[in-house]
Order: structure tokens, then C-alpha cells, then sequence
């Protein structure tokens, strides 16, 4: 007989909960609720919220485009093949992204602040192209353009209307690579124009694997697959596009929020560009201290308030001995040589 002891049949081990990932939309929210926070507020939330809103239609335009859900008519196909996928998705997609671009231009190169003219000119621009678009496959007939086929149920687009779009998507690339090479030498605190680069790269890619799907014969086999592609590129652009621009100050603003402020404020500073972010934010914003020596002040309490899209605050003396202004509160702290700095953003 065996010594050993016997074994038990059921160990209670502890059971870790379960970890929910936020999801982009409630990564937005967070986002657009915390807009007040500096290195978030640089981003343009609100021109990034578009952006997502577009990539979700853009979505639901391929889903709809290349899978089988009920197609009634043509009408049902014009929108969900034109309007959700092509104009309100790809199209208005490409040309938000083109705007931040152009935002960058029109502040640390122009030195203006986007609006009035510097608004409307290129609004027209990047309205025009999705617009005209979805029009034109509305007047377009249906031998020339999208037509609705009741023995399968489903839609198809002709040769006419597919290089229409085409052309509509290299115009918007050519002019994205003009933006670009025009503000090759731009000066940034933190490297806007290096993600830009990298987000269009991934755009291009996915562009032309789009591209090259549409010119390989289909077969039954391949219809799945080929939607499926098509359905997680836009996916891809969204995602990286989010991850790269908007990814590290929300990481910031939930696990390092007053270290990375005072970063954000000494690298203005350092750099001496407080009038191009202070264009950027529509704000007041200015940098001082006491002395030139010594570290970054401690920010202990950060935001603004919101009145009618600008921000705006009070200065007020803190019991601490600090200075708060626009709700940022700056802590007096000491250098290696006993002088006392001081940071304010107002």
C-alpha cells in the first residue's frame, strides 16, 4: 500500500476578477470629460471625436457594403455604399485628418490661430470632396453608377463610379503629401508632425491593400474573406490613429497626471513656444518662475472651467504659500541651491 497521502479532489485557489478593458467610446468620454487637462486639451478632443465618429460610420458602411444584410433597393445601397462608407466615412476620415495637419501649419508655422478665414477656406476644401461624391452617385444613373440586383439580394457598383472614387481618394492623398512636404521643417514640443507622418504611412497601406482587393476575381471562397479585409482596415487606421495621437496623454492623464503636467508645462517653457500652444489651446497661457535655476514646480491640483469653449480662471492665493491660476495649482519648491521657483499657468 501506497504512503503517500491522498490527493484532494477539489483545491479552492483564489479567482481574480475578471479585467475590463475600456472601450474606445468610453476612452473618448474620459477623454473629452478631462479636455480641460492640458496635454489632452493640445489634441483638439473635439476634432478627435469627429475623426472616431467617422471611422464608426466608415464601419458600418463596409458591414454593410460587403456582408449580407438586407439591401431592400437602390436607395438603401446609394447610402450605405456612398454616403455611410464612402462620403460621412472614408472621405470625411481623410479630410479630418487633414485638418489637424493643417491646424499645425496654420499655428507654429502661420502663427494664426484657425478661424475666420484660416477656418473657412480650408472647411470648404475638405467638405467639398465628400459632398460632391455622394451627389454625384445619387444623379449618376444606374448603368453608371450603384444599381440594386433582386435575385441575389444585393448591390454592385460600376467600373464608372469605382475610378470616380479612386480619384477622389489619390486627390486627397496627393494633396495630404503636399501638407506634409510643406511642413517638413515644422517645430513641435511633442513630435505632432512625426505622428501625423506615421498615421498617413498606415493610411496609405491600407489604402492601397484596399486598392489591390478590388481588382482580384472573386469567387465564393473569397467573398468572406475579401469583406472581412476590407471591414478591418478602416478598423486598423482608427485604431492607430487613436493609439498614436490620443493614446499617450489619456495613459497620462489616468496613471500620471500631476508628473506629466509638470513635464508638459516645463517643455513650453524650455522651448519657449507658450504663444503657438497658447493659439493651439484658445487660452491665456503663460510660463514664469522666480528663478532660471532648479527643477519644475510640483503641480498639485490641475483643470480649468469651461465658459462658452475658452478657459479662463482667477489667481488666488493658496494656503500652501503657491499660486493658483486657470485652476492650476503651482507648490513653491526649492532648487540645489536654496532658491524658491515658481510656475504658473495663466
Amino acid at each position: 500500500m501506497s504512503s503517500l497521502a491522498p490527493m484532494p479532489t477539489s483545491v479552492a485557489a483564489p479567482v481574480a476578477a475578471p479585467v475590463s478593458l475600456p472601450t474606445p467610446r468610453e476612452i473618448y468620454v474620459y477623454a473629452y470629460a478631462n479636455r480641460s487637462y492640458l496635454p489632452l486639451k493640445a489634441k483638439n478632443i473635439p476634432l478627435m471625436i469627429y475623426t472616431f465618429i467617422s471611422s464608426v460610420l466608415w464601419y458600418f458602411g463596409d458591414i454593410y457594403t460587403f456582408f449580407t444584410l438586407p439591401k431592400y433597393n437602390r436607395v438603401t445601397c446609394v447610402a450605405a455604399n456612398s454616403w455611410l462608407r464612402m462620403c460621412l466615412g472614408g472621405y470625411l476620415w481623410m479630410s479630418l485628418f487633414q485638418a489637424r495637419l493643417y491646424q499645425y501649419i496654420s499655428i507654429f508655422i502661420w502663427k494664426q490661430r484657425v478661424k475666420g478665414k484660416y477656418f473657412w477656406y480650408p472647411m470648404i476644401y475638405m467638405v467639398s470632396i465628400p459632398l460632391v461624391y455622394g451627389i454625384v452617385s445619387i444623379a449618376l444613373p444606374e448603368e453608371n453608377g450603384i444599381r440594386y440586383v433582386p435575385e441575389r439580394k444585393g448591390c454592385d457598383g460600376s467600373m464608372n463610379l469605382f475610378y470616380m472614387s479612386i480619384s477622389f481618394c489619390f486627390l486627397q492623398m496627393l494633396a495630404f503629401i503636399f501638407v506634409l512636404f510643406y511642413s517638413r521643417h515644422i517645430n513641435t514640443c511633442f513630435s505632432e508632425y512625426r505622428q501625423v507622418v506615421w498615421c498617413f504611412i498606415v493610411a496609405c497601406v491600407c489604402l492601397i491593400i484596399g486598392i489591390a482587393t478590388a481588382w482580384i476575381p472573386l469567387t465564393p471562397e473569397r467573398i468572406f474573406i475579401f469583406g472581412a479585409l476590407n471591414t478591418m482596415l478602416p478598423i486598423l487606421v482608427a485604431q492607430v490613429y487613436f493609439f498614436v495621437i490620443l493614446g499617450p496623454p489619456v495613459f497620462h492623464c489616468m496613471f500620471n497626471r500631476q508628473k506629466h503636467l509638470s513635464y508638459f508645462a516645463q517643455r513650453l517653457r524650455e522651448s519657449n513656444m507658450t504663444r503657438e500652444y497658447q493659439l493651439a489651446h484658445d487660452t491665456s497661457m503663460k510660463l514664469s518662475n522666480s528663478y532660471d535655476r532648479g527643477n519644475p514646480a510640483n503641480y498639485t491640483a490641475e483643470g480649468m472651467t469651461a465658459i462658452g469653449g475658452f478657459y479662463r480662471g482667477n489667481l488666488e492665493s493658496s494656503a500652501a504659500g503657491g499660486t493658483a491660476y486657470m485652476g492650476i495649482h503651482s507648490t513653491p519648491s526649492l532648487d540645489r541651491m536654496g532658491n524658491q521657483n515658481r510656475y504658473i499657468l495663466d
